[in-house]
């Protein structure tokens, strides 16, 4: 037999997994899927910031020695 925790955490998972499958159905276009789906950060984001990040430092150095 499986412990009662052990069966309490296959059924959240399972509920978790109910409800991603849940949200295709409950949206009725795109625009719904966006709204009710929250964006994704993939690895793709982290290098943007960064990059944004380069370049800020990049501005503020170039004012700084400019003025």
């Amino acid at each position: 037999m499986t412990d009662p925790e052990q069966r309490d955490d296959v059924d959240r998972y399972h509920d978790i997994e109910a409800r991603k499958r849940g949200v295709p159905e409950q949206a009725g276009d795109l625009a719904d899927l966006q709204s009710v789906t929250p964006p994704t950060w993939g690895p793709g984001m982290w290098w943007r910031i960064g990059l944004g990040a380069l370049a800020v430092l990049i501005l503020v150095l170039l004012v700084v020695r400019l003025v």
